[in-house]
């Protein structure tokens, strides 16, 4: 799929299989392993543009599903690559535009735009510092995790290493946020995959280091020997809402 982003790095890792979870090694990441793999992650470029159409399904505590129709582009620049994320208003959710400029390892940039009819020329206006941790398009999903953002924190270090998940062996990074305030993450746990290097799954904490959320593959499909992810999920642990994302159909350029 050639998905970068939250797509890309958070959820490559599509060779998945079945397996019970299992405690890791704790480790003293002194040389900075840490870090060094966070940076191979930052650096990785799509190999192409792609356009994808998909569904966030957002099932609120004790409501019912709302289903949002998302349309998912990425262009790949001379200095990074875009990704951007449009959905139309659905059940009182206005429409959204969002632009992730990435550049490696330089910060991401954030343009966003919200609307109740979609204008022929959205104004976009671009989002800092904690404006970033909103929900997109009223789902479980802040546009903070849509860019990644916690893998440009300043402190990546490995806990704890051949750490069990998804029938992987792991290594966990924890980012820390320099400045976790409240309504933000305080720190981020990511589960690397030990061969390929991608996230497989991630938590946030909240700025009292209570878990806040958990994001993971939910499904895979194959087809002539290719896996393509087909599902993701965040769950939010204290408001037991969660949100589905789904890849419903890939268009060739």
């Amino acid at each position: 799929m050639g998905m970068r982003g939250i797509l890309g790095i958070l959820f490559l890792c599509i060779t998945l299989a079945r397996g019970q979870s299992a405690p890791g090694v704790e480790f003293n990441d002194t040389a900075g392993e840490g870090k060094a793999m966070v940076q191979d992650l930052l650096t990785r470029v799509p190999a192409e543009d792609s356009e994808i159409l998909g569904l966030i399904k957002i099932r609120p505590p004790g409501g019912r599903t709302i289903e949002v129709p998302v349309r998912m582009n990425i262009r790949v620049g001379t200095n990074g690559w875009r990704d951007i994320y449009e959905t139309q208003p659905v059940s009182g959710i206005p429409g959204a535009i969002l632009i992730i400029q990435h550049q490696g390892l330089k910060p991401n940039e954030y343009l966003y735009a919200q609307f109740e009819e979609r204008p022929a020329e959205p104004k976009l206006r671009k989002l800092e510092g904690a404006a970033i941790f909103q929900p997109f398009a009223g789902s479980d999903f802040y546009i903070a995790d849509l860019g990644l953002e916690f893998l440009h924190w300043p402190v990546q270090r490995i806990i704890r290493k051949n750490e069990m998940r998804k029938g992987r062996s792991c290594r966990v990074v924890e980012s820390v946020n320099p400045d976790p305030r409240p309504g933000t993450y305080s720190r981020v746990l990511s589960w690397l995959d030990f061969e390929t290097g991608n996230i497989i799954m991630a938590e946030g904490y909240d700025a009292q280091n209570e878990k806040l959320k958990v994001f993971s593959v939910t499904r895979i499909s194959r087809s002539e020997g290719k896996a393509q992810l087909k599902e993701v999920e965040i769950r939010n642990d204290q408001t037991d809402s969660r949100t589905r994302l789904e890849f419903n159909l890939e268009i060739d350029d």
